[in-house]
């Protein structure tokens, strides 16, 4: 037997004996890291920064005290919107509890001119458009940071829950020292935000703040938006309404 025959065959029984040995054993391969808080509303964030067209319902719900009694308001508005600046708002608020109303309204921006209708008063008021406008702004949170509370279902999806410390502005100048302490007291016990985030995509399904809860259901994001959302047409019988004294929505 040949010395180059006994090493081939030395060589192939290793091999026999390393497949036979991968076969019984598993092998263990470490699971990608999870991603961090920051990085979450990192990507959440930016998908809505950067926003081309959107279609959705957002809820907000809310609790408040009045000299009559308690009142639980619920708002929702069905969402149209294409970048930068054209949206179409419907909306509907209902009010219950110590007093029970339901009012309706309609936002139309066409890219030059806000149009607001108010179907029960069958006014409007016209103004100018906003450079730049978004369904989901979350500037306005003034969120300094955020940390990650684990994950839970919301509106049939997985989700992180990420709860967000806000960063406030000093007490407005001016104000008399007692002011100042009702202000820094607010702060100190103003309930955290909380947000839900899509596990899948990032999305965000819902804000909470206390009482305050704002979902956002049915999100098309990126998607068709027809350009007939943004057309106006002026219902007949509707008069502009002009506010003389103080600005405000038409018909308040």
């Amino acid at each position: 037997m040949s010395k180059y025959y006994h090493l081939k065959k030395t060589a192939m029984s290793n091999i026999a004996i390393t497949i036979a040995l991968l076969g019984a054993v598993s092998v263990s391969v470490p699971a990608s890291a999870s991603p961090t808080a920051a990085t979450i509303y990192k990507k959440m964030k930016t998908i809505y920064d950067t926003l081309h067209s959107f279609k959705g319902v957002i809820v907000l719900s809310y609790s408040s005290k009045t000299k009559t009694g308690k009142i639980f308001v619920v708002k929702k508005q069905v969402v149209a919107f294409s970048a930068p600046n054209k949206f179409h708002e419907v909306d509907t608020t209902t009010v219950t509890g110590a007093v029970h109303q339901t009012v309706h309204q309609s936002v139309i921006c066409n890219g030059s001119m806000v149009y607001v209708l108010n179907p029960q008063q069958k006014l409007y008021l016209k103004v100018k458009a906003p450079p730049k406008a978004s369904p989901i702004a979350l500037d306005p949170l003034r969120i300094d940071s955020v940390l990650l509370k684990g994950t839970t279902t919301q509106l049939g999806a997985k989700v992180y829950i990420l709860l967000a410390k806000q960063k406030f502005p000093p007490p407005p100048p001016g104000g008399t020292p007692q002011q100042v302490q009702n202000y820094n007291n607010a702060v100190k016990h103003s309930p955290p935000i909380v947000l839900y985030i899509d596990t899948s995509n990032y999305h965000l399904l819902k804000i909470k703040e206390g009482e305050l809860e704002q979902s956002y259901e049915d999100q098309q994001v990126n998607g068709i938006v027809e350009a007939s959302n943004f057309t106006v047409s002026i219902p007949k019988g509707y008069k502009l309404y002009s506010p003389t004294a103080a600005h405000g929505a038409p018909g308040r």
